[in-house]
C-alpha cells in the first residue's frame, strides 16, 4: 500500500494552513493508490491498486459533485478547495483504514461539498467553513438522498470527516459532532416492510425451479457455464469472488465426506474444505466437470504464454503464418472475425501492398492479454493456467472466440445471464430458454441472492450458529444476522416444534411439568401462541391478551426461554453475568459504607448472578444437544407469605422462604410463631 505519513498539524497555524499542509502532504508524501498517481486528475483509476478478486472491471473514483453522480449525467468536478482536500482525505484514509471500495466515504464528501455551496453560499466549498449547522444540513441531504442503511454509512463517514477536522485543526472551532442517524434494526420480521426486504435477498421460486430446467437444458457454452454456476451457487453458501477465483483441481474427496470443494474465504476466514450436502454432491460435481471441460482449451493457452513470454500463440492449423506478413483475412482468421478493418484501426496498424507484418499484429494482439496475466488471483498466487474460470477471449459474445486469447470470467459475464441487463438488449440465461416469471416479466436474480436463501434454510434447520459461519466461510459469528430471513411465522413454528419435544425441555430451577393431558402439538400451540426475539432468547407472551408484567426483567420471566447453540445469545448471557459481578462488588462497597438501600441491590444481584449462572452451565453442557429448549423461571419478587409477615411485624429473615413450598404450609409457620393458632386468618 506503501508508506504512511501521518499528518501532525502544528496548532498555531491557521485552520486554512493547517489545510494547505495536509493536502500537500498527501500530494507529494504518500504514495498510496500509486507512486504514479496523477493525484491532479479528477478520475483516479485505481484497478490495479484495488486488486479485487474475480473482477476484469476498471476501478475509477470519480470527485464529481452529488448532483452528477447519476449514470447518463455529465460529471461536474467539486469546487476548489473542497476537491483537493476530498482527494488528499480519500488518500490519507485509504492507508489509514483500507476499504476494497471507498463508495461511502466518497458519498459523504459529496454531500458536504453540496451543503458547503448551498448553506454557506460559498461557491468554493472550503472545508474550514464547516460547521455544526453546516454537518446537521448534510445529514439532512443525506436522509433525502439515500435509503436508509446506506444513509446510516456516509452519517459515519461524515461523523469521521468531521473529527479529522477537529484533530487536525482544520477549523476555527471544534465541531464535536455525532451523526444523528440510527443504526437501522434488523429484528423485525412482520409486516410489508420485511415482506419487501425478504423477496429483494431471496430469490422467488420461479428462478429456482427455472435454474433447476436450464441447468439441464443448456448447450451453449455460456449458457452451461452460467447454469453450472448457479447450480453451485446452489450447492453452499458461497461468495461470488469465492466462487470464481476457484482451481482447476478444487474438488475433494474422502471416505467420512464424499464432495467438496478447497475454499479460499473472502472476508478473513481459513482456507477450509467446503463439503457439499450428500443431496446436491451429484449435481455439483456434474457443474464443475462442465465448467472444467469448456474451459480445458483457455487454460491450454494461458500454460503456453506462461511458458513463452512474449509471443503469440496459434493453433496447429495456423502455425504456418507465424513471421509471415499476413493480410486481411490471414487477420481475421486468427481473430476469429468476419472483417478486421475495426481491429487495425483501434492498433493504428497499416497495410503495405495489402500486408502488415507478422510482429505487429503479434504485438497487437498480445496487448490483449488481461492486464494482471500470469497470476489469476493474488490472494492464493493461483495462475490463468491453473484456473477453473479462464475462457477463450469473447466466448461469452455468442459468437465464435478469439482462439489465441483468454479472459478471465467475470461478475458481468455471469450476472447477464442471470438477468443484470434485460431489457438493454441484453438477454439472460433464462430469455434465451424461454424462461419467465409468473407475470410474464423477466427473471432476475443476483448471485449474493443464493447464500441468502441457503443461510436461511440453514437457521431454519436449526444449525447452530458456529456451524452457519464456518459453512458460509465468516470469520465472525455475528455476521450470520444479515442473512436470517426467517419470517416471525417461520420462527414461530419453529419454537412450537422444539417445545413441543420433551426432550428439549429444560427449566430452571425445576422443569415444566404438564398435567392436563393433551397432545405435544396441542401443548406447543398452547405455550407458544406467539414470539419474538430478545437479547438471550424468545419471548412466548401474547401481548393479544395482556401487556409485559415484567418489562427488561426477561431472566425472571416464566415466559421466555433459551435455545442452546447460539452462540451470539450465550456470549451476551456471559456478558450479563460479568456486569453482575461487578455491579454486585460495587453495591456490597456500599452496603459496607451503609449507603441506603445498598443491601436490597446487593440481594438482586446475588439473585441474578446465581440464575445467569444456572442458565450459562445448561448452554455450555455439551451433553445436551443444540436446538434444546431452556425456561429461565419465574420472578422471584415478594410472595403472600411475606407481604403477610410484614403487615403482622414478622421477622422471616431467619428463615429460607425458598423452602416453603405450599400456602399451606406457610399458615403453619405464622401459626408455630406467633404460638396462637385460632387466631391465624386462613385466607392470608
Amino acid at each position: 500500500m506503501g508508506e504512511i505519513h501521518h499528518f501532525v498539524p502544528k496548532v498555531h497555524l491557521k485552520a486554512g494552513d493547517n489545510l494547505a499542509a495536509f493536502i500537500e502532504g498527501c500530494r507529494t508524501q504518500l504514495t498510496v493508490y500509486g507512486a504514479d498517481l496523477d493525484f491532479d486528475a479528477d478520475i483516479w483509476d485505481i484497478t490495479k491498486a484495488a486488486n479485487r478478486r474475480a473482477s476484469s472491471q476498471a476501478e475509477r473514483i470519480t470527485f464529481c459533485t452529488l448532483a452528477t453522480t447519476d449514470k447518463g449525467i455529465r460529471s461536474e468536478p467539486m469546487a476548489d478547495p473542497f476537491k483537493n482536500f476530498a482527494k488528499a482525505y480519500i488518500r490519507h484514509q485509504q492507508g489509514v483504514q483500507p476499504t476494497k471500495r471507498p463508495t461511502f466515504r466518497l458519498a459523504a464528501l459529496r454531500v458536504l461539498e453540496q451543503t458547503l455551496r448551498e448553506v454557506a453560499c460559498d461557491s468554493s466549498a472550503d472545508p474550514t467553513a464547516t460547521t455544526v449547522d453546516i454537518l446537521n444540513q448534510a445529514v439532512e441531504l443525506t436522509r433525502v438522498n439515500f435509503k436508509l442503511k446506506s444513509a446510516y454509512a456516509i452519517g459515519r463517514c461524515l461523523e469521521l470527516i468531521a473529527r479529522f477536522l477537529d484533530v487536525n485543526h482544520m477549523t476555527p472551532a471544534a465541531l464535536g459532532w455525532r451523526s444523528p442517524i440510527k443504526r437501522p434494526g434488523d429484528s423485525i420480521r412482520i409486516g410489508s416492510a420485511f415482506e419487501e426486504q425478504r423477496a429483494k435477498k431471496l430469490p422467488s421460486a420461479a428462478t429456482l425451479e427455472a435454474l433447476a430446467a436450464v441447468f439441464n437444458l443448456a448447450t451453449e457454452p455460456r449458457d452451461v457455464i452460467q447454469a453450472s454456476v448457479g447450480a453451485l451457487l446452489m450447492s453452499a453458501p458461497e461468495r461470488f469472488a469465492e466462487l470464481l477465483t476457484l482451481p482447476e483441481n478444487c474438488e475433494v474427496n474422502d471416505d467420512k465426506n464424499p464432495y467438496g470443494l478447497r475454499w479460499w474465504p473472502g472476508k478473513g476466514a481459513d482456507p477450509q474444505m467446503k463439503w457439499v450436502i450428500p443431496s446436491m454432491a451429484d449435481t455439483a460435481k456434474r457443474a464443475v466437470d462442465q465448467i472444467r471441460q469448456l474451459t480445458t482449451s483457455a487454460r491450454i493457452v494461458a500454460a503456453w504464454y506462461e511458458r513463452n513470454p512474449g509471443k503469440l500463440y496459434l493453433q496447429p492449423d495456423l502455425e504456418h503464418l507465424r513471421g509471415r506478413d499476413l493480410d486481411c483475412s490471414d487477420i481475421a482468421v486468427l481473430l476469429g472475425l468476419a472483417d478486421c478493418r475495426g481491429f487495425l484501426v483501434k492498433h493504428k496498424l497499416s497495410l503495405h501492398d495489402g500486408l502488415a507484418s507478422f510482429a505487429e499484429v503479434e504485438s497487437a494482439i498480445l496487448t490483449m492479454l488481461p492486464s494482471d496475466f500470469p497470476v489469476f488471483d493474488r490472494k492464493t498466487n493461483l495462475t490463468y493456467s491453473e484456473a477453473l474460470f479462464v475462457v477463450l477471449k469473447g466466448q461469452f459474445r455468442g459468437t465464435p472466440p478469439i482462439g489465441c486469447m483468454i479472459e478471465r470470467v467475470g461478475k458481468g459475464h455471469i450476472s447477464d445471464g442471470f438477468g443484470a441487463r434485460v431489457g438493454h438488449r441484453c438477454a439472460s440465461l433464462f430469455e434465451r430458454l424461454g424462461f419467465r416469471e409468473p407475470d410474464g416479466s423477466p427473471i432476475r436474480v443476483t448471485t449474493h441472492q443464493f447464500r441468502h436463501m441457503l443461510n436461511t434454510m440453514a437457521q431454519k434447520g436449526g444449525a447452530s450458529q458456529f456451524d452457519i459461519a464456518r459453512w458460509s466461510g465468516r470469520k465472525d459469528v455475528s455476521q450470520n444476522t444479515a442473512y436470517d430471513h426467517e419470517s416471525a411465522g417461520e420462527l414461530l413454528a419453529r419454537v412450537r416444534v422444539m417445545v413441543g419435544d420433551e426432550s428439549s425441555i429444560f427449566g430452571l430451577p425445576a422443569e415444566i411439568r404438564v398435567n392436563t393431558p393433551a397432545t405435544r402439538e396441542e401443548y406447543a400451540l398452547m405455550v407458544a401462541p406467539t414470539a419474538h426475539t430478545t437479547e438471550i432468547g424468545f419471548c412466548l407472551h401474547d401481548f393479544a391478551s395482556s401487556p409485559c408484567q415484567l418489562h427488561m426483567d426477561c431472566l425472571r420471566c416464566e415466559e421466555h426461554v433459551c435455545v442452546k447453540g447460539n452462540r451470539h445469545k450465550t456470549d451476551v448471557v456471559r456478558r450479563q453475568l460479568a456486569e453482575a459481578r461487578v455491579l454486585l462488588a460495587k453495591a456490597k462497597v456500599g452496603m459496607d459504607e451503609k449507603e441506603w438501600g445498598a443491601d436490597h441491590w446487593v440481594m438482586a444481584q446475588m439473585d441474578t448472578i446465581e440464575r445467569l449462572e444456572a442458565l450459562l452451565a445448561i448452554l455450555d453442557d455439551p451433553k445436551l444437544p443444540d436446538g434444546s429448549i431452556i425456561r429461565v423461571g419465574g420472578p422471584s419478587g415478594p410472595s403472600r407469605l411475606i407481604v403477610a409477615a410484614a403487615e403482622r411485624g414478622i421477622d422471616l429473615s431467619r428463615l429460607n422462604i425458598r423452602a416453603v413450598s405450599t400456602l399451606g404450609r406457610a399458615h403453619s409457620l405464622l401459626q408455630d410463631m406467633r404460638g396462637d393458632h385460632g387466631k391465624t386468618n386462613t385466607s392470608t
